[in-house]
């Protein structure tokens, strides 16, 4: 395989631009802008105090009483009332006929029957008195007291904003005329493989002959 070397005119296309300027937003500008704000916290502060308190307790006593008792007496009262009695008559020796009327006879009979009389007595009786006893204890109490403290803070917040108009080229581009020029190709170039083989032959041939003579 070898080459053969070719002129030919090769053209390529050419381009050309056009560009303007073009006023364009530049969409949003973040920034940070400080706001502050008021804090109101509760500050306590704990104390002692010593306070003397009085403590009272109560205990009790017998106290004696004269007061009077309500009691009752028994007495043995007589009474007496008439009573009729029937007496039956004799019967007849030997005879049982039935009696045929009664006797009454009269008695005089008595009777002791228990009575109640209210007795008064004075009596003495103790009773329960309460005696208060009191001491003075002291007593530690704890005390708080609070106040209010405003404090002023402050903190970077973002913040848009629309950004700047900036000029930017706005180009287009157009297709020009083509530029061409001149140029040396090298192209390959291949023998057929049919005349190869018969130029093969020829030389075998004439190669015998020469050998032979």
């Amino acid at each position: 395989m070898d080459y053969v070397e070719k002129k030919a005119e090769v053209c390529v296309p050419t381009f050309q631009t056009d560009c303007e300027r073009e006023d364009v937003k530049n969409g949003l500008v973040i920034k940070q802008q400080e706001e502050c704000y008021q804090v109101t916290k509760t500050i306590c502060t704990e104390t002692e105090e010593i306070v003397d308190n009085e403590v009272c307790a109560y205990s009790f006593t017998l106290v004696p009483v004269e007061t009077e008792a309500k009691l009752v007496d028994v007495k043995w009262e007589k009474s007496c009332a008439d009573d009729t009695v029937c007496l039956n008559p004799h019967h007849a020796p030997g005879g049982y006929a039935a009696p045929t009327h009664c006797v009454e006879e009269y008695r005089h009979v008595c009777h002791l029957s228990p009575a109640l009389y209210p007795v008064i007595k004075k009596v003495v009786i103790k009773l329960p008195k309460p005696v208060e006893t009191c001491i003075n204890k002291q007593v530690l109490l704890p005390r708080l007291e609070c106040d209010q403290v405003h404090e002023r803070r402050c903190m970077l917040a973002p913040r848009t904003q629309p950004g700047p108009t900036i000029k930017l080229d706005k180009c287009s581009v157009v297709v020009g005329e083509p530029a061409c020029s001149d140029a040396v190709l090298q192209l390959p170039r291949q023998g057929c493989l049919q005349k190869i083989t018969k130029l093969r032959t020829i030389y075998e041939v004439e190669e015998h002959v020469s050998y032979s003579g």
